[in-house]
This record gives C-alpha cells, structure tokens and sequence, in this order.
C-alpha cells in the first residue's frame, strides 16, 4: 500500500492567480505545478510498487503510465477497485496543480491477443471506452475544466514493447495520461510527434513508424 495521501499536499491553491494576467498563472508558477507533479507522482510510484505506475518529465508536460491490469479485467472497461484507489492517490495533485493544466489527456492501449491482429472495431472501442472511462472518473472529481480532459483510444497500434511475448503484451496493455502547462513552450509538436517523443523520453526505442 501506498504512504502517499492527499495530506501530503498541503492547502489547496487560491484558484484567483492573476500574476499571469487574465487569470493566467505566471509560467514560472506553471513550471513549478508541474514539477511538484512530477515529484509527487514519482514518490507514489515509488510507493506503489514496480510497475504499477511510471512518470517522466519533458519540456512543458508530464507523462503517466498505468499498468492496465491495476484499472480493468480483460476484455472489460469496467474500472476495478485498485484503479479507482491508485486514481484517487493522483487525482489531489491533479486537481491542486489544476490551474496551471492546459491539457489533461488519457490514451487507451490494448494488446494483439493472438497471432493476428485484433478485430479492428472491438479492439479501438475497448481502448476508446477504457480511457473514457478514466477520464471521467478523474472529471466527476476535478475543478480542471472538463473541456481541458480530453480522451483516445489507440487499440493495439502504439506499443512499447513486443506482442510475442507476456511480458510485452503486459507492457502493452496500459492507460496513460499526457499533462501539459498551460502557456508553456513544449517539445511535443503534433500528436503523432509528441507520442513518439515521449515514448523514447522513457527509454522505449521500438517506436511504430
């Protein structure tokens, strides 16, 4: 179990930051969101075990791994009551760092189960409604603007690691979460390009052309 909990934050924010101007929080307070994001993540996952969650930082975003088979049973995208605790030890953070969040999204991912391919329309659903189902477990407990949490699903298409394997579709099979700061400069580009980026940032070198 995990030592971390929402205590550990501290006082909420003073949701009325004009520093920035407009209500914008000034950048070098969103750089400083997301590196107390980073570094409360990191020591869960620590707390968590090996595996259950990993957590990068890049330019202007933080990047957030969770194993699937911590969220959801096969073939099911109804969330499992280890998700929604490991959900409910990052979703403090989120919502207390929220002001400075210019984007919060969650990427589906599943595995190929046999030799072949996956039947197309089942394998996208199955990913599309496991992020969705995410993504609205952490809005219905967020002051983040619902239209700022946005949700993919991706199938079996965007591995990190190889499908022939159970440790590999283990390693496929995931929920992440991209978070980026708002006003920030990123080194992201577009999707495709920020996913590839990101990916190699967590030392994954197989990335799909």
């Amino acid at each position: 179990s995990s030592d971390v909990c929402s205590s550990d934050l501290g006082p909420a924010p003073d949701n009325q930051d004009s520093t920035g101007g407009d209500g914008m929080p000034a950048l070098s307070e969103v750089e400083e969101d997301l590196t107390e994001l980073y570094k409360y993540l990191k020591n869960l996952a620590a707390a968590e075990g090996e595996g259950t969650i990993t957590v990068t930082q890049g330019t202007g975003y933080v990047f957030i791994s969770f194993a699937d088979a911590v969220f959801f049973d096969g073939d099911s995208y109804i969330l499992r009551q280890e998700g929604k605790t490991v959900l409910d030890k990052v979703i403090p953070i989120l919502d207390k760092v929220s002001k400075s969040i210019d984007e919060l999204k969650v990427i589906g991912h599943t595995a190929q189960a046999g030799n072949t391919p996956n039947p197309t329309l089942p394998d996208r659903l199955l990913s599309s409604q496991r992020s969705a189902t995410v993504a609205a477990y952490v809005q219905d407990r967020i002051s983040l603007a619902p239209g700022r949490i946005i949700s993919e699903g991706d199938g079996q298409w965007r591995n990190k690691a190889d499908n022939a394997t159970l440790e590999g579709k283990a390693q496929n099979r995931r929920v992440e979460m991209i978070v980026t700061g708002r006003g920030l400069e990123n080194e992201l580009g577009s999707s495709y390009e920020k996913y590839d980026t990101i990916l190699k940032s967590t030392g994954v070198t197989n990335v799909p052309d």
